[in-house]
């Protein structure tokens, strides 16, 4: 990820600040993101698998029968984050972490490095207190999560590199 081609820092558009950022890992030479993208696609079809059939939730009946993923990787040191966004051209995003650093913990009382759903953009005036869900990264993690929940990254504050791999579920047809 880190001698990617298409890494540089602080991309216009994107969500990253004080970071490295990826443009498609998939195009050629893919290297070993052509692999990791069977993974995704195996872990998404799961996913879809352990929706309930009759779920009346809005989200659950647009479940894609036919999909592209997206995937682009983030490096983060120092001051490094994602400001809140979501993804609006994804039914379902995912992060995987195959590098994390060891300050980057459950017992860092700052939370630097981790991964947070639920905090809007400054720019909506929100009036209510956030219902925030903080996850602490580790190696190997996968999350999953509808396109369409505000996630950030709290500052890392560390000189080790974060390395996460994002994607999109994009539906098609």
């Amino acid at each position: 990820m880190r001698t990617h081609p298409t890494l540089v820092e602080d991309p216009k558009g994107n969500a990253t600040r004080a970071g490295l950022h990826s443009g498609d890992l998939l195009t050629e030479p893919a290297g070993p993101f052509k692999s990791f993208q069977s993974v995704i696609r195996d872990e998404v079809s799961a996913y879809i698998k352990s929706i309930p059939q009759y779920s009346k939730h809005p989200y659950f009946a647009k479940i894609p029968a036919q999909f592209t993923i997206d995937i682009w990787g983030i490096v983060l040191t120092g001051d490094g984050h994602q400001i809140p966004h979501i993804h609006p051209d994804g039914w379902l995003s995912g992060c995987y972490y195959p590098a994390i650093p060891q300050g980057v913990s459950q017992t860092n009382p700052a939370r630097s490095g981790w991964f947070e759903f639920g905090k809007p953009q400054p720019l909506y005036a929100v009036t209510s207190k956030p219902d925030l869900h903080p996850i602490c990264p580790r190696e190997g993690l996968l999350l999953l999560f509808p396109s369409f929940i505000f996630h950030r990254t709290i500052p890392v504050q560390t000189t080790e590199e974060r390395i996460s791999i994002a994607f999109d579920v994009l539906p098609t047809g």
